[in-house]
């Protein structure tokens, strides 16, 4: 098995075990080993959708593996920025300072009825504007 500091991966055993994914496999062992993702209960579960709370979460991650300047917001800050969201309450606890950061380096932001949707899936289109809003800071 192939340990980091300690730490088993989830995917080379997902892997061993014949639940691959193919030529993902690979990049995301690379991005587990640095940090940018990891499992849920145990499994990185390859097939299932992200939602906008996980993807700003590994966005976030990457950027500051990237070595771009992604300060976090202090708790306070955190609470008021997603407070100012009808659902920002419901921002998982693992991803409210990641989230509260993309919202505000204006990375991400609220739909036409002023929600976040933090545990809805983040579309295509979506990811594509956030990637470009990075790209273009």
């Amino acid at each position: 098995l192939a340990t980091k500091q300690g730490k088993i991966s989830s995917s080379l055993i997902q892997r061993k075990i014949g639940v691959g994914y193919g030529k993902a496999a690979k990049f995301i062992d690379i991005m587990e080993e640095l940090g940018i993702v990891s499992g849920y209960n145990g499994y990185f579960n390859p097939n299932d959708p992200v939602t906008r709370e996980q993807a700003v979460v590994m966005l976030k991650k990457a950027m500051e593996v990237a070595g771009r300047s992604v300060s976090s917001s202090s708790r306070a800050i955190s609470v008021a920025l997603l407070d100012a969201y009808g659902d920002g309450s419901k921002v998982s606890n693992y991803a409210r300072s990641a989230m509260a950061t993309m919202v505000r380096m204006g990375i991400l932001s609220g739909d036409e009825k002023g929600n976040l949707n933090p545990q809805k899936p983040m579309r295509r289109a979506e990811i594509a504007v956030v990637l470009h809003k990075v790209m273009t800071m």
